[in-house]
C-alpha cells in the first residue's frame, strides 16, 4: 500500500471520437470519470472520482468544459 498517490498520466483522447463523461451509481452515488466512444457508445473508465475538485482539475488538463462532461446514470 503506497503512502503517497501519484496522480496518473491522463490518456490522450481525439474529443472527435470521444466524449469525456461521469457515470453515476444511482444506489450509492459513486462516480467514475471515463471516456465514451462516440461510434460504439463504449465507456472506458479513468478514474473513480472523488470530489469535484478532481473532475475540474481533468477538465482544465484535458481542457473540455465542465457543461460539455455527459452524465451517464
Amino acid at each position: 500500500m503506497p503512502l503517497f498517490r501519484r496522480e496518473a498520466p491522463m490518456p490522450s483522447f481525439n474529443p472527435q471520437t470521444h466524449t469525456v463523461a461521469v457515470r453515476k451509481s444511482i444506489c450509492t452515488g459513486e462516480e467514475t470519470l471515463g471516456l465514451v466512444e462516440n461510434a460504439t457508445g463504449r465507456f472506458m473508465d479513468l478514474k473513480k472520482l472523488e470530489s469535484d475538485e478532481e473532475l475540474r482539475r481533468f477538465c482544465k488538463q484535458a481542457g473540455v468544459a465542465m457543461e460539455s462532461v455527459k452524465v451517464i446514470y
